[in-house]
């Protein structure tokens, strides 16, 4: 399974397809009590890169980088203190940077 189909799959089917192990030992993560928190981080983050980029291009690396990232980002966010925006703003440049080369990357392969 791609990362660009679990958008359409069931958590039974993402569990069963593994698609979380990679995740959770990018994560560093070794239950699997917060599953279903991460599958809906990792479903928001994969949206979050359709809706910047027009799609989600399974086949670039920096692609899977930024997944993991966003998804970290909405799992360890959950609640943000006021201390910590100045990271977060940080992190949402990096976030906007890898964006934008994906878009480019995209349109020259379409052309």
């Amino acid at each position: 399974m791609k990362w660009s189909e679990i958008l359409d799959a069931t958590n039974a089917e993402i569990i069963a397809a593994n698609r979380l192990d990679d995740l959770k030992n990018y994560l560093k993560i070794d239950s699997d009590d917060d599953d279903i928190v991460l599958l809906i981080c990792v479903r928001a983050a994969v949206q979050y890169i359709i809706d910047a980029v027009g799609s989600y291009p399974d086949d670039i690396q920096s692609a899977e980088i930024l997944l993991y990232a966003i998804t970290q980002n909405f799992y360890e966010n959950r609640e943000l203190m006021q201390m910590d925006i100045q990271q977060k703003k940080r992190m949402e440049y990096t976030y906007g940077s890898l964006i934008l080369q994906l878009q480019m990357k995209l349109e020259e392969d379409d052309e």
